[in-house]
């Protein structure tokens, strides 16, 4: 039989890279880091600053699991995080969780009590054009700026195969997403607590998506005190949040005050070709910097994947297909498979289920494009 292009670029990466991959199909991660960053600047070093960071604390877990009969326990910790009070950072509060299944994504994260610690220190540097009096240089301060700032990260994400047989050529499944959770908890000018969610398929192209932050926006009011007869400045701090929703091709955009509360179906028609797999990667990151909670533990569901009436379709994880909520439009007629053999007795027109070993290939390709997203949050995590 014939394969078809995809198939071929599929297995062509598969012989190259079997050797190092892994077909991770669910994987949760947390970490979470209390830093300080500072910038040093001096005429002696130039216009530009010296930038720097260091931990004073740090944490993470990560667990995964390739087999439906072996998912993998949730990644969490839930502890104090040491400050340093000698630069006036106390110690604070975290816990993250994200645990994964079939058609289901939970992750939360939270911070309590952070505080920042800002310091400036001015210092001189030894003049060399007095040999070795010790005479300072005055017109070359060395200026050093620190901070403490600290983020919570959780993600979740599992990968799902569908084999569709029962017609020819392209069709139309159509995918719904329920997001439930809620942001809040932001304290003071540069808390935020962020979720960011994504349904993809090949080459990370999107099927369905959700993003929200919320963030303080802080202003001075001006109050009459009438025991001074003069004006008091007071910092005003607002909890605010902004939504963006992907969904049937497009995006829409709301805006709002206070705590955010998050009870949404996304939905949207994804176009498949009989006999062709279907891939999809659902990737839930919850995000705290500074104060605040982003809690969606309960949780992102597949709410519904309505098939074409009388289509076939089969999950090659091996996972119950009852976690996806698979039905048929139409009369309602239509098969749910527990086995490749039941798919593939289902094609007949020809398109039938290619005769290399789909799963390990494909679910190689598809880990291999999670992986770079995954690379590049740890790197980030490192700095």
């Amino acid at each position: 039989m014939r394969l078809k292009p995809i198939m071929a670029v599929i297995i062509g990466l598969t012989a190259t890279s079997a050797a190092s991959a892994a077909d991770y199909r669910v994987e949760n991660q947390v970490w979470g880091g209390y830093q300080i960053d500072g910038t040093i600047n001096s005429p002696l070093f130039g216009s530009q600053p010296i930038n720097f960071n260091s931990d004073l604390d740090y944490d993470s877990a990560y667990t995964q699991g390739n087999t439906a009969g072996a998912l993998p326990e949730a990644a969490a910790f839930d502890r104090v995080f040491h400050g340093n009070s000698a630069i006036g950072a106390g110690d604070i509060l975290k816990s993250a969780y994200a645990k994964s299944d079939w058609g289901f994504n939970h992750a939360g994260v939270e911070t309590i009590g952070f505080i920042k610690a800002e310091k400036e220190t001015v210092s001189y540097p030894i003049d060399p054009n007095y040999g070795s009096d010790n005479i300072l240089d005055y017109n070359n301060p060395i200026t050093i700026n620190t901070s403490t700032n600290t983020y919570t990260v959780a993600n979740s994400r599992w990968e799902e195969l569908y084999q569709i047989s029962g017609g020819v050529g392209a069709d139309t499944a159509h995918i719904t997403m329920h997001v439930d959770g809620f942001l809040n908890g932001v304290l003071s000018n540069g808390d935020s607590a962020q979720i960011n969610y994504n349904l993809s398929t090949f080459n990370n192209v999107q099927v369905l998506g959700l993003y929200a932050s919320l963030y303080i926006n802080s202003y001075t009011d001006y109050v009459y005190n009438e025991e001074t007869g003069d004006y008091d400045a007071i910092e005003v701090n607002t909890q605010n949040w902004s939504k963006s929703i992907f969904q049937n091709g497009t995006w829409n955009y709301s805006y709002g005050t206070g705590a955010l509360t998050i009870d949404d179906l996304i939905e949207g028609d994804y176009d498949f070709t009989y006999g062709d797999p279907l891939y999809l990667n659902s990737n839930l990151q919850t995000y705290v910097w500074g104060n605040g909670i982003s809690d969606f533990k309960n949780t992102v569901t597949m709410d519904s994947f309505v098939l074409p009436e009388n289509a076939n379709v089969y999950a090659l994880s091996g996972a119950n297909p009852e976690a996806y909520h698979i039905g048929f439009a139409g009369n309602g007629g239509g098969t749910v498979c527990t086995s490749l053999e039941c798919v593939n007795n289902g094609l007949g027109n020809g398109n039938g289920v290619p005769s290399v070993p789909v799963p390990a290939s494909i679910w190689l390709f598809g880990s291999a494009l999670a992986g770079l997203g995954l690379n590049r949050r740890r790197q980030l995590a490192a700095i």
